[in-house]
């Protein structure tokens, strides 16, 4: 009977032990958790990361608005800020758009009026509904109608350039110089001009997707 009474308290010590280690973290690592999208992560390698896109998108916005060539113009600027002619000519990869779409957002919110961007990444959308609209589809809408789309006056081109240094001691060092330009769609001349410029030193261990 006392070998018995032994092998179910065996059990049951086995049973509890078993569910108590599935309970917790996982085997292979940490929980998920979220960090700051404006701070540097612990996982942080040499290349653009989400803090960085931040900081130069913000610095961008400032830089614009005060740009008093737009501002002193008899009618609102229309400006396009798109990936399209902001090119990548280094080592680091980056979504450009996750520049892009911050810095237009940026923008948006904070001229109030004083400068008009235009959606040309919504094209394919706005000529479909305009289609629909002249062929009596659907009706005119509640604002207007146009003979065209609106046609750009600025528009941002820009580039990302890198420079890498590898160590003796295994270390990478990379530079980066990210340049912005607003260029007068119809005359061709450069209006406002910025960079945003730091560097990094690390072992480049990170995988950027």
């Amino acid at each position: 009977m006392k070998h018995t009474h032994l092998i179910l308290i065996i059990s049951l010590m086995l049973a509890v032990t078993g569910c108590s280690s599935t309970s917790g973290q996982y085997d292979s690592g940490l929980n998920t958790k979220y960090i700051q999208y404006d701070k540097e992560s612990a996982s942080s390698g040499i290349g653009i990361e989400s803090n960085d896109v931040v900081n130069m998108t913000d610095k961008m916005v400032r830089s614009i608005l005060h740009e008093t060539v737009l501002s002193e113009l008899a009618a609102p600027p229309r400006v396009l800020v798109d990936e399209t002619d902001f090119v990548i000519e280094g080592n680091t990869r980056i979504n450009r758009k996750s520049i892009t779409n911050r810095l237009r957002n940026g923008l948006t919110r904070a001229a109030k009026g004083k400068m008009v961007f235009v959606g040309r990444h919504a094209l394919r959308s706005i000529e479909a509904e305009r289609r629909l609209k002249r062929e009596g589809i659907v009706d005119q809408g509640t604002i207007r109608s146009t003979a065209a789309t609106a046609g750009v006056d600025f528009k941002l081109v820009g580039s990302i350039n890198t420079i890498d240094e590898r160590h003796a001691n295994g270390l990478t060092a990379r530079s980066h110089a990210v340049y912005f330009e607003l260029v007068d769609m119809e005359l061709g001349t450069i209006v406002w001009a910025d960079q945003f410029e730091f560097k990094k030193l690390g072992a480049d261990d990170v995988v950027y997707r």
